[in-house]
């Protein structure tokens, strides 16, 4: 891995990006192993860049700020993931006890 790029650009916009060298049909993305709901890579991209544009317009996320990640494993953890870091700040991850999120803990 290139130590010249952050990992937005190295995973989207270089010349190393699997969205630039496979087609989309290659590419797996996330699946719910129970429902089913499925984010292609090409979503992840997408939903990251309306995330990031969010959080810096709307909320003032500023370049090398925390932003803790509270959430269950989901396949929209990517997307919160690298939203904050193509907004120029860190993730740090809060994990999350199911039954605490159920109200019983």
């Amino acid at each position: 891995m290139p130590t010249d790029l952050t990992v937005w650009d190295w995973l989207f916009d270089s010349s190393y990006s699997p969205l630039r060298n496979h087609p989309a049909s290659a590419l797996r993305g996330y699946t719910n192993a129970i429902t089913k709901e499925r984010v292609s890579y090409a979503q992840v991209k997408e939903y990251s860049t309306y995330l990031s544009t969010a959080l810096v317009k709307k909320y003032g996320l500023q370049e090398n700020q925390t932003v803790a990640l509270f959430s269950p494993n989901t396949i929209w953890y990517p997307v919160a993931m690298l939203g904050v870091l193509r907004a120029g700040s860190s993730p740090t991850v809060v994990f999350v006890v199911a039954a605490w999120i159920r109200g019983e803990g």
